[in-house]
Order: C-alpha cells, then structure tokens, then sequence
C-alpha cells in the first residue's frame, strides 16, 4: 500500500504517484487532454509529487522565463527524470 503525504496548503491527502503515473500526468497536460477541471488536478497531482522546487514550470517553461525557442524540447520523460530527481530537495 503506498503512503499519502499532506499537502500542507490544502491539508487533505496527496497520494504517492510512480514515474510511470507521473509520465502519464505529464503527457496528458501537455496534450491538454481532458477538462480544464481534469488538467488542474492533473497539475496539482503533478505538483505533489514533483521534487524540483520549478514545479510545474518543468512543463510550462522548461528552460526558464522568458522561453529560449531555439532549444528543443525536453521529452515527457526528461521531464519526469528531473521532477523526480531527489537531488533538488532541499535539505534543513
């Protein structure tokens, strides 16, 4: 059974996603597949269970504001690696 953590911000639990569940996420709110309701949750279970203190801006802006548009696009997966990569965090 996989652990829940608490979203501090909204105080309800935040379900613990793979990276298989996470590349899932990623594609579909790329493709802006769904609702806008099913992409925000989708966002916010992104958020969750993302690592890297850019959060979804991994997605949105991959390479910083404002956007270098001769770079190319990192894949799904890119962007899943370093979402998950525990050496963003942030340790006190």
């Amino acid at each position: 059974m996989k652990k829940s953590r608490v979203d501090l911000r909204s105080k309800t639990p935040v379900r613990k996603v793979t990276r298989e569940e996470m590349i899932a996420l990623v594609d579909k709110i790329r493709r802006a597949e769904g609702t806008k309701e099913e992409i925000g949750a989708a966002v916010e279970l992104f958020d969750a269970n993302c690592l890297h203190p850019s959060k979804n801006s991994l997605i949105f802006w991959p390479h910083g504001f404002p956007d270098d548009p001769n770079l190319p696009e990192p894949t799904t997966e890119e962007i899943v690696d370093k979402a998950l990569d525990p050496s963003h965090v942030i340790k006190l």
